[in-house]
């Protein structure tokens, strides 16, 4: 398990939120999070899916990512390798 220390601030979304949020927007073809704001920001049953009001904005989560350190980036790439080769047919 990785726990990735960051400061919060105000926000009423979580590290572990703002992630997947980056990850919807990926899948949701977005190829920069300047994307986010017009093509999910206004997705709000895809918001309500995860028990949030919406997503949250682009800057919101690019500041988010900004403050992670290049030990928290591997920490994360490591994880989301992990999580992609055990759904992944390819690495079977």
């Amino acid at each position: 398990m990785y726990t990735i220390p960051l400061n919060r601030g105000n926000s009423k979304y979580s590290l572990g939120d703002k992630l997947i949020q980056v990850l919807l927007s990926m899948l949701a073809g977005c190829e920069t999070l300047s994307e986010v704001n017009l093509k999910l920001r206004s997705e709000g049953r895809l918001a309500e899916v995860w028990g949030w009001r919406q997503i949250a904005d682009q800057s919101s989560l690019s500041r988010t990512l900004d403050q992670l350190s290049l030990e928290q980036i591997d920490q994360l790439r490591e994880a989301t390798t992990q999580i992609w080769r055990s759904i992944s047919q390819t690495w079977r």
